[in-house]
């Protein structure tokens, strides 16, 4: 909050008749490789499914969480499950492997 006069270089949106300060829009380059990840992790997921992969995992660090996905009767990922920091995560596929997530993302970053 404050006068946007004091800073014309700024950003400002009226919100509900109060001026408020803004951050700046993502970089076009920002945006640019969040689509191609977006892109990347769905061409992978249809490639993966599509030659059988039993079980497909995502491990996403900033969020300290794992996605996993496991092939159905039908040959097509289940629906997806989460595991979230301090959970065990237990494969569905390959008998004795787990992963302890408080180990996993203590390490990571």
């Amino acid at each position: 909050m404050g006068d946007p006069a004091e800073a014309p270089d700024e950003r400002w949106e009226l919100i509900d008749g109060q001026a408020w300060s803004m951050g700046p829009a993502p970089a076009t380059r920002h945006q640019q490789m969040c689509l191609h990840l977006a892109r990347k992790l769905g061409d992978k997921f249809a490639l993966y499914e599509g030659h059988g992969l039993a079980e497909y995992w995502i491990v996403d660090p900033y969020s300290e969480v794992i996605h996993c996905w496991s092939l159905d009767e039908g040959g097509c990922h289940a629906k997806e499950r989460l595991v979230k920091r301090g959970m065990r995560a237990v494969s569905t596929k390959l008998a004795g492997f787990a992963l302890d997530t408080e180990r996993l993302f203590a390490d990571l970053l």
